[in-house]
């Protein structure tokens, strides 16, 4: 634990056992965020000589305080039969812990009852596809059907004659939509590199759907265009959503590969269906009314659109943003496309159109701002020179 103002900081061990370094053994055993403002939750691992393995995995909480802990509940997984996990969260409303074994099996701790229940169905993945239509909230996750954090099933998933972009299943950053993007067809034409554990295409269909997956709208390019289409990103605006549209061309520098080219943007209103295309900026002082554009998780477009205007700026520049939705400042870290460990915090003052910038060190790990003195990648914090 670190307070960055005093310089102090405290160590505390959550747990320490002896067992066998892979993937079945060491996979769930980590921190997955706080209960409340004091209790972190993690699941440990404790040695027993009874249990097959030697050990048990147990879900434990750390008052960060004054170090007290206490066992919620000891896990009944047996890690010796199980390969990797695929994927582990804890979701928003902090009732449900969900662990995902790659050969299938997927355990949903509730974390009120103290009970862990084992899915019925399988839920089967395999490198490099790993279990990733998790909403932001973790409240929802795609698997072929949608399924709510309790495990019940609330839709079947779609079904398709093409080349699926992956991930299967993208979410808008406030967990409401969640998206399909495929072709019509299997065809090398989509194909724009293999980069040997899985082929990049690009694609000509995106479904939209509600949070339970109930199919709100579907956007294709035209039949035989030679046209592609794609999610860049979702404003702070619900319901719209900023798409790119493209074709494909070979690339100047690599062979067998495909590069995007003549690519345009549109504002779609998924609730009119309405697309109106923009006019891209390189000016951030044109844009009146700037309204950013997320992707889910932390690396995102840096994007930011003039709804009023039709403008779009930013289209080529990637980072973090720091900015809550409805915030007067607009803060970000953006990340150079050449150097991976320095990247820059920047303002943009919506009232008095003010810009500014400090260089940051960048491991590109989660970006987390500290009030308004401290940013926090990893184990880097860096202290904000104050703007006048």
């Amino acid at each position: 634990m670190v307070n960055p103002e005093t310089m102090e900081f405290r160590v505390y061990s959550l747990f320490e056992a002896v067992l066998e370094d892979d993937y079945s053994s060491d996979a769930i055993t980590m921190a997955y965020g706080f209960l409340d403002d004091r209790k972190l939750l993690y699941v440990a691992v404790v040695n027993d000589a009874n249990r097959k393995g030697g050990y048990y995995y147990s879900a434990q909480t750390l008052d960060i305080l004054n170090g007290q802990r206490e066992t919620v509940l000891d896990l009944d997984i047996d890690a010796t039969s199980i390969s990797y996990f695929a994927a582990r969260w804890l979701n928003e409303s902090k009732d449900r812990l969900i662990l995902n074994s790659n050969s299938g099996p997927l355990w949903i701790i509730d974390l009120a009852k103290r009970e862990m229940k084992q899915h019925p169905r399988s839920f089967e993945t395999s490198w490099p596809f790993l279990f990733n239509g998790i909403s932001p909230d973790g409240e929802r996750f795609w698997h072929d059907r949608l399924y709510d954090a309790s495990g019940r099933a609330l839709a079947d998933g779609p079904s398709t004659d093409g080349d699926v972009q992956y991930p299967e299943f993208r979410w808008s950053p406030d967990s409401r939509y969640s998206i399909f993007q495929d072709t019509r067809d299997h065809s090398d034409e989509h194909e724009m590199e293999d980069n040997g554990e899985y082929i990049e295409i690009a694609t000509e269909r995106i479904r939209f759907f509600d949070k339970q997956g109930n199919l709100l709208r579907t956007v294709q390019t035209k039949a035989g265009s030679g046209r592609y289409i794609e999610v860049a990103g979702w404003l702070d605006v619900d319901g719209f959503v900023l798409l790119r549209e493209y074709r494909l061309e070979p690339s100047p520098e690599y062979e067998n590969v495909k590069v995007k080219g003549d690519i345009h943007y549109r504002l779609l209103n998924l609730a009119s269906g309405k697309s109106t295309e923009l006019k891209v900026t390189d000016d951030i002082a044109k844009l009146t009314s700037p309204v950013p554009v997320r992707e889910k998780g932390s690396l995102s477009i840096l994007a930011m659109v003039d709804v009023d205007h039709l403008l779009v700026e930013g289209v080529g520049r990637f980072g973090y943003w720091l900015s809550k939705p409805g915030d007067k400042k607009l803060a970000w870290v953006a990340a150079y496309s050449d150097r991976d460990d320095i990247g820059d915090y920047r303002t943009f003052d919506l009232s008095s159109g003010k810009l500014t910038k400090q260089p940051i060190v960048l491991n590109y790990d989660k970006m987390l701002k500290l009030g308004e003195g401290w940013l926090i990648s990893g184990a880097n914090y860096t202290r904000l020179i104050p703007q006048d």
